[in-house]
């Protein structure tokens, strides 16, 4: 709400104080309040989770990295707005760097019994510097929005009414992403499945996420008249389908050998339920591009209850599949979660999309997908010939993603569907190369 408000304002400098102002109070006393029932409820989490720990000093310093934490997302959110980003990376790269370094010397040096209430220290004391270095970083490039202003808002209830939306959004989000997981516990109770299913299901939303620009995007959308955004939009939807096709497809290809690198040998009497999770790929990018799109028109009531609505059908979906195929295995019943979870994601990705075109004419056209679609699937034939051909390690594992790279990008210029005047998105497919293999280190 933030981001939407102040970059569709930011030349406006009043209003924009005055919103930065109402929505950063919210937040205050919204994590205040979350803080303060944390502590109340101390003796309760005390006697069910921290028994044999002092813990009401976890529970202190538990409080304050929430409070913290959350809250740096107000100021950090003035980066996007200004394009800024390389701040954002800054202050991540600030926070990872303590919390790695000093959680590492804790288990090295403090005792046993201390241990767990100096990490939680350590992961207060983190989050406090990420949110001075994100509020002096905010002030400094955005400093009008901290002046002074008696004045209030006038359309206070219409903001209230957004955030609201917002926020049953969010946490329908948190619900969905976790209503696949909850279903197979409660119907299958066999933890083994769980942990493939878990370690699949986070592979294919990782890959997505590296895949995804909603964080640059919403900024830049909320500041455009709809003839613009409508320009844009046709623009990055191409571009975004240029690359999610061929991460889908070269992990249909490569799936197995990532797998086992990751997680073990152990996991790949899983590898089918990649088989159907893989196209969340596709889909999830899609789905958040069409999201950001909606939420920069400040309509969040539509994606909040489109989202309701397909958490209900991944329900019903999954506990008819899950009971129908669990009399004949478990693995199938597994792998009819999976594809309650493809369609009900596609359901919302198809709500997303119709509406964007009925009401903003935002949409992308066949020939945006047909050639990714074939250039992906000769560059996955080539991936799963060379790789079933010879030994895999890590070094060859890396040339055979730059082989596909190149190969599908060849195709695709072969065939038209990426001309001269494309050629950044090369420069981006590289960039985001660089961002996968330096998160494995």
């Amino acid at each position: 709400a933030l981001i939407i408000l102040l970059s569709k304002h930011l030349k406006n400098e009043e209003k924009s104080r005055r919103y930065f102002k109402f929505l950063r109070n919210i937040k205050f006393f919204l994590l205040l309040s979350i803080s303060i029932v944390f502590i109340i409820s101390f003796y309760f989490i005390s006697s069910s989770y921290l028994a044999g720990y002092n813990s009401f000093p976890i529970i202190i310093f538990c409080s304050l990295y929430i409070f913290f934490f959350s809250f740096t997302g107000v100021f950090s959110s003035i980066f996007y707005i200004h394009r800024r980003i390389k701040l954002d990376f800054i202050k991540e790269l600030i926070f990872q760097i303590m919390r790695l370094f000093l959680i590492t010397i804790i288990l090295s040096l403090v005792e046993k019994k201390y241990q767990l209430i100096t990490v939680f220290c350590v992961l207060a004391i983190s989050s406090f510097i990420m949110f001075f270095y994100s509020y002096i970083c905010s002030k400094r490039i955005a400093s009008p929005l901290y002046y002074p202003d008696e004045n209030k808002i006038e359309d206070k209830k219409r903001i209230l009414k957004l955030l609201f939306y917002f926020m049953l959004g969010t946490l329908s989000l948190i619900l969905f992403s976790e209503v696949d997981i909850l279903m197979i516990g409660l119907l299958i109770k066999d933890l083994v499945y769980v942990g493939y299913y878990r370690a699949y299901f986070t592979i294919v939303i990782g890959v997505s996420g590296l895949l995804g620009f909603s964080s640059i995007l919403l900024p830049i959308f909320s500041s455009f008249t709809k003839a613009r955004l409508n320009i844009v939009f046709n623009k990055v939807s191409k571009y975004i389908l240029l690359i999610t096709m061929p991460a889908c497809f070269g992990l249909l290809a490569l799936g197995s050998y990532f797998i086992k690198l990751l997680y073990g040998d152990s996991y790949l009497p899983g590898m089918p339920l990649l088989y159907i999770l893989v196209f969340l790929v596709i889909s999830e990018s899609l789905t958040n591009l069409f999201n950001t799109a909606i939420s920069s028109r400040q309509r969040p009531k539509f994606i909040a209850l489109s989202l309701l609505f397909s958490i209900i059908l991944n329900v019903v979906l999954a506990y008819l599949l899950i009971n129908i195929l669990l009399s004949i295995s478990v693995s199938l019943a597994v792998l009819g979660a999976a594809i309650s979870t493809l369609i009900s994601r596609y359901f919302f990705m198809l709500c997303l999309w119709i509406y964007s075109d009925k009401n903003f004419g935002l949409s992308f056209s066949a020939k945006d997908i047909i050639k990714p679609l074939l250039s992906s699937i000769l560059m996955a034939s080539l991936l799963y010939f060379i790789s079933r051909s010879i030994e895999m390690n890590v070094f060859i594992g890396i040339v055979l993603v730059l082989i596909g790279a190149v190969f599908y990008f060849g195709v695709l210029f072969l065939l038209g569907g990426i001309k001269r005047e494309d050629k950044f998105i090369i420069d981006i497919f590289s960039e985001k190369l660089k961002q996968v293999f330096h998160r494995k280190k």
